[in-house]
Order: structure tokens, then sequence, then C-alpha cells
């Protein structure tokens, strides 16, 4: 049993982070014949016959979808079977911490994942059923900012080489295609503040600016306290006087803005604090 790790070992965390995020952010083509060779292998790491037929590679998730469906003759919904492929997560982000154990460890017992260790360094994504496997290429463009987030400001983040798939991102945020590929200045201030998602909300803030925002509605401050301000906003003629928490988000560098009650920040902060479940009179040292 581990029960610590030297700092020897602690200071080898980076390598495998990096090994394992440029396999899973990579857009080499698939190599079909490693990449058949690793799923027979994962096959048998499994204790399961190897696959008498392995299809690929696929251009796509969806190209594989229509080829397995074609192949079983089914009706299953195309977009169901796409989100359940192209939205999980790529192996190599849980890969790389069983790898970490089996070489700096010697952790036994994790010969089952010798298989998976493979696929991923050969193909994309890749789907086993009994007796036959499809297997696609990577995508053939991944776009990323500083900190390895997901992020493409001109376009899609993720797209694959058929054209049939473009994924938008914004600093790891998952976006629609006109949140990213419509201009800052042709965005309606409204619209952001109608967006439920507080971190797409955040995301088209950043793009918009907050001042814009602010500065093209009916705006005024009721309250402020140290970074916060409380903001009545005119959304429409039946929602006029809707309130609006400003702060900065010190761990991003960006303001955020949020749908609160209350005529003062202290109120707005203890409606925010009954949401998660905190006592009143809150006063948070840092935004979460």
């Amino acid at each position: 049993m581990i029960k610590s790790l030297t700092k020897e070992q602690q200071a080898k965390f980076q390598h495998y982070v990096d090994k394992w995020l440029a396999i899973g952010l990579s857009t080499e083509p698939a190599n079909p014949k490693k990449a058949k060779a690793a799923i027979r292998k994962a096959y048998e790491c499994a204790g399961m016959p190897a696959p008498g037929q392995i299809f690929g590679p696929f251009d796509c998730p969806l190209c594989s979808i229509k080829a397995e469906k074609e192949f079983f003759k089914t009706e299953e919904n195309e977009s169901s079977m796409l989100s359940a492929q192209v939205f999980g997560s790529m192996d190599a982000y849980w890969l790389a911490f069983y790898d970490f154990f089996r070489e700096e460890c010697q952790l036994e017992g994790l010969e089952q994942l010798d298989g998976l260790f493979e696929v991923s360094k050969h193909c994309g994504w890749w789907t086993p059923y009994k007796d036959v496997a499809f297997f696609q290429h990577r995508p053939s463009h991944v776009s990323f900012n500083a900190q390895k987030r997901l992020h493409c400001e001109t376009g899609p983040a993720i797209a694959y080489r058929c054209g049939h798939i473009e994924l938008y991102f914004l600093n790891g945020v998952r976006m629609k295609k006109e949140h990213v590929m419509t201009p800052a200045e042709k965005i309606n201030p409204k619209d952001v503040l109608r967006e439920q998602s507080v971190e797409v909300r955040r995301e088209l803030i950043r793009k918009v600016g907050i001042e814009r925002l602010l500065s093209e509605m009916k705006c005024k401050v009721l309250d402020t306290k140290g970074d916060y301000e409380l903001l009545d906003i005119y959304l429409s003629e039946e929602v006029s006087h809707a309130r609006y928490l400003k702060m900065t988000n010190p761990s991003i560098g960006t303001f955020h803005v949020e749908g609160v009650e209350g005529n003062t920040v202290q109120e707005a902060l203890n409606f925010r604090a009954k949401s998660i479940k905190l006592n009143e009179d809150w006063a948070p040292s840092v935004l979460t």
C-alpha cells in the first residue's frame, strides 16, 4: 500500500502531465497498423477474444457512427450516439494518473490498462463491441490557450478532417458557434446577461467587455462594498429593475456579474450565500 510519495516522485508529476497532455491534444492522423494491434491488445488485457473485424480509421466520430449503424443495421439516433462519444473525455487525462504510479511507484495490478495505454497513442476515439471495433482519426485541429485549455477566438477549437464536427471553446468553456464567431461589437449586451450558464456568461463578458456591457444599458449603482457593486439594470419593460452583483474574480482577473436579489451589496451576498447554504451576512474573501 502506498501511503505517501517522496519529494523526488512528486517532482515528476509535471513530466506525466506534459506527456499525456501531448497525447490528448495530438492532431496526428491515426496509425492504422499500430492502432489495430493496440485494440487487439486492449481486448486481450480485458480477458476478451480479439475482435474479428476492426474498421477504421474514420475521419470523425460521426463518420464512425454512420459506419456502426450500417454494420449493425440500427436505427439509433445519431445525435445521442454522437454526444456519448464526442463530448466525453479522451482517455489520456486518467491514464496519466495510472502511468505515474506504474512507472514511479511500481504499482502492481495495472496490466489490464496496457492495451488502453497503447490505443491512446495511436488513434482518437474508438468503440469496442463484441467481435468488432471501430476507431477514428484524431482531430485535424486543436487550439488551446497558455493554460492548455481549449480556446480559439476566430474559429473552432476542435475540428475534424471531414468538416462534419466543429467544437467551439473559449478558455476551456464550451460555447455556441455564434458566441465565438460574432464580433464583440455586434453581441447584444442584454443577451449576455440573459445567458443562464455562469461560465458562458463570464466568457461573453470577457469578450464584450464589462464597461461596454454596462454603458450600453440603463444601469445604476445602488450600493458598493469593497470590490462589489450592486447594479440596477433595465432589461425590458417587463424587467426594468433587474439586480446584478458586479464583482472581480481575482483567480482569473476578470469582472463577473450575477443575477441576485436585494437592495444592498450585503443582501445580494446573502442571497448568493443561501444558494450554497451559507450563513447570513456572508463576507467572502475570495470569489469562487
